[in-house]
């Protein structure tokens, strides 16, 4: 019993070591392009724009959104080595930081952990424990 909880800890653990990939751009609204970079991006969208690319990692995927009011001036998204999904508002100001960990999961207007991968896991963990 207690070796099966030891896998299961030590494979996840080891799980987020993979590789993923990731949608990397940026916008800013003071520069020129970058527009495309903040919609939902999808295979048509690497295919028709240039300032759309892709990048393997080691991390974690992340869109960080810049606002002042409620308007976008600044969007990006990449790969980082760690991430923490968060606001912090500061008056009109806004900054959010989205992450996942899934193979193009930074796509969305809004990223968000997958359900599935939390519910795998949960029954896998409730599963072993019995």
């Amino acid at each position: 019993m207690k070796t099966l909880i030891t896998l299961f800890i030590l494979a996840a653990c080891i799980a987020p070591l993979y590789a993923l990939d990731c949608y990397s751009c940026r916008y800013d609204a003071e520069v020129s392009g970058g527009s495309v970079c903040q919609d939902k991006i999808d295979n048509s969208t690497l295919v028709s724009s240039s300032e759309v690319s892709t990048e393997t990692c080691t991390g974690q995927c992340s869109k960080s959104v810049f606002k002042v009011g409620n308007e976008v001036t600044s969007l990006q998204r990449s790969c980082v080595a760690a991430c923490s999904t968060g606001c912090v508002t500061l008056f009109s100001l806004k900054t959010c930081t989205y992450c996942c960990s899934a193979d193009y999961c930074n796509s969305a207007t809004n990223v968000q952990m997958s359900i599935i991968a939390m519910m795998v896991a949960l029954l896998l963990s409730l599963g072993i424990l019995r």
